[in-house]
C-alpha cells in the first residue's frame, strides 16, 4: 500500500500543477487521440517512413489529419522528421527512444484491458 500511496501522490502533485498552470498532459493527448498511436505503432514498426507511405497504411486519416498528428508528435519530441535537399522534397518520419517508450507504456495498457475488460460490454448511449 505505501507504494500505491507514493504513485498516487506524484500522481496528485503532477495534475494539479497541470491544472494550475493550464499546461497539456500530453500522454493523455496521445493515449487518447484517434490517430496519433496509430501513426507511432506504424513508426515503431517500421522507421522511417514518408509521408505518402503512412497515408496508405491508414487509408482512412485524412491528408489534414496525417499532418496535423506529425505535427503534434515532433512537438512532444515522439517522432523525427528529416527533411533531404533534393528536388522533388522528400520528408521522412522516425520514432525517437520517447515515441518508443510511450507505445510500451500502449502495451501496458492493452494488456491491463485484456486482463480486466475481455468479458465486458461498452455501456450503451442512453
Amino acid at each position: 500500500m505505501e507504494d500505491t500511496d507514493a504513485m498516487l501522490d506524484e500522481i496528485e502533485q503532477y495534475v494539479r500543477a497541470c491544472v494550475d498552470n493550464h499546461t497539456p498532459m500530453p500522454a493523455i493527448e496521445l493515449i487518447g487521440s484517434k490517430w496519433l498511436i496509430r501513426i507511432l505503432f506504424h513508426l515503431c514498426r517500421k522507421s522511417p517512413r514518408r509521408f505518402g507511405e503512412l497515408k496508405r497504411i491508414i487509408p482512412s486519416i485524412s491528408n489534414a489529419a496525417l499532418a496535423s498528428s506529425l505535427h503534434t508528435l515532433q512537438t512532444y519530441g515522439l517522432i523525427t522528421r528529416t527533411e533531404y535537399d533534393e528536388l522533388p522534397l522528400r520528408v521522412e518520419y522516425s520514432i525517437t527512444e520517447a515515441g518508443v517508450e510511450l507505445m510500451k507504456l500502449d502495451h501496458s495498457i492493452v494488456r491491463w484491458e485484456k486482463t480486466y475488460c475481455r468479458d465486458r460490454q461498452a455501456p450503451k448511449a442512453e
